[in-house]
């Protein structure tokens, strides 16, 4: 095996070993077995459907130190070797969000700051902003409490937006990554006039005034959205053209909750609250799908808007268990695509712990949160429970070419697996002393 920085017994590397072993290796094991030898093996290198590689930034607990608070190791898995380096130590809690382009990775928490992929450079950002990678992009949009920035990926060429007008309440990328939309905080203290910047923030447009402090645009750009009473106090969603046109309000939602989230292609909005349930309408307000499901956790739309994947929980005997549950919005057809006397995630680390979706719409995947193990269950049919992980750490994402990156538990170490979604193929990358505590895949 080689091992990468000897300075630490955190990692080795599995590729070159896994290499060596040869096609007719014995080693090679299904991730859904049971057999501790065979979950301890080395899997065999998987056969490349796309030219790149995984990419992967991900954090562990640092060493302890005598009268320091917890410490985090930031850790780098890239190339054709899988190697990895330690990029830094750091205390605060981590927000680890990949580039649109690929080309750096930001920590958005505690002590911001940026790495260029290609050189590792580590440059620090100013604190007490947030900050947004441009979509396909590379540059940051950052907002303190009453401004709004763009600067480079280093932090460089820092251009103030609005800079004549005061308490600018948000600024949002456009999803293709060429227009911000920006909100400036109106006469009236509960509206905001909204503008339209070029990407450099540049060619300022004031397209409307609304009754919000903030707004965000659809998944297609074409408009954006607001939460807002109407005349008769009752709040709604309103959808409002970017070019021009009147708003109106999505009806009858009654938006008194807080869980709606658009299609990828923007033509349906599902809504959620405990007193009404759930909701599916599109654009025009005409209403698709209702049901009065109770303790909806969770709400995911399939890569091409054509399945809405929910989670409902329950208490047991057993304590908290949950139903995975999708719906084909053109045809109102309900499935239950699995049930378990435990909780499900998603990736690892995400706060929302939604179940993913393959990029064909046709899977849903997820980890249970006590076996430990990883699923892949097909929207369209029923199928046999059959796990593609066992002893599984965490999902950590997808690959560029739909494969699986997790975390397995090998003896006292962790893995970090590449798997083909049916299981039929799998190669450990990296072995590791300690588990991953958070992890971002590159784009």
């Amino acid at each position: 095996m080689r091992a990468y920085l000897p300075q630490t017994s955190l990692l080795v590397v599995f590729g070159a070993c896994a290499l060596a072993l040869g096609a007719g290796a014995s080693t090679h094991a299904a991730l859904g077995t049971t057999d501790p030898s065979a979950i301890s093996t080395v899997f065999l290198p998987m056969v490349r459907t796309a030219p790149s590689v995984p990419t992967v930034v991900f954090t562990t607990l640092a060493d302890p130190q005598s009268g320091i608070p917890t410490e985090y190791d930031v850790w780098l898995l890239s190339g054709p070797q899988h190697q990895v380096q330690k990029l830094r130590t750091q205390q605060s809690v981590l927000d680890l969000r990949w580039s649109g382009d690929g080309s750096y990775f930001l920590n958005n928490a505690g002590e911001p700051y940026s790495v260029n992929l290609a050189s590792t450079s580590v440059y620090t950002l100013p604190s007490g902003a947030n900050y947004a990678w441009q979509p396909g992009g590379n540059r940051l949009l950052s907002t303190t409490a009453d401004s709004g920035f763009i600067s480079n990926a280093d932090g460089s060429g820092v251009v103030q937006l609005l800079p004549n007008l005061a308490d600018v309440t948000f600024v949002r990328w456009s999803p293709d990554g060429t227009q911000i939309l920006a909100g400036v905080r109106a006469n009236d203290a509960d509206y905001a006039d909204c503008y339209l910047l070029d990407a450099d923030g540049s060619m300022i447009t004031k397209i409307a005034t609304i009754p919000a402090l903030t707004a965000d645009w659809t998944s297609d750009g074409s408009t954006i959205f607001y939460l807002a009473p109407d005349e008769n106090s009752i709040r709604r969603l309103w959808v409002q053209p970017v070019g021009g046109g009147d708003a109106k309000p999505i009806s009858p939602l009654d938006a008194a909750g807080s869980t709606y989230i658009w299609s990828p292609d923007s033509r349906y909005v599902a809504y959620y609250d405990r007193q009404n349930g759930l909701r599916v309408a599109d654009a025009d307000g005409v209403m698709h799908y209702r049901s009065a499901v109770d303790d909806l956790e969770r709400l995911q739309w399939s890569p091409d808007s054509s399945n809405l994947a929910y989670v409902t929980t329950f208490y047991s005997s057993l304590g908290l268990g949950s139903m995975l549950w999708s719906v084909n919005v053109g045809s109102a057809n309900i499935r239950q695509v699995s049930f378990h006397s435990e909780d499900i995630e998603g990736i690892y680390g995400d706060l929302s712990g939604l179940p993913i979706w393959t990029d064909d719409s046709s899977m849903l995947v997820y980890r249970t949160r006590t076996s430990h193990q990883l699923f892949v269950r097909p929207v369209a049919h029923a199928a046999e429970y059959s796990a593609i992980g066992e002893l599984v750490a965490g999902l950590l994402g997808v690959d560029t070419d739909g494969s699986l990156l997790f975390s397995r538990q090998v003896g006292e170490q962790y893995t970090i697996t590449r798997s083909r979604v049916d299981g039929s193929e799998a190669e450990d990358l990296a072995l590791l002393d300690k588990p991953i505590q958070q992890a971002s895949v590159a784009p």
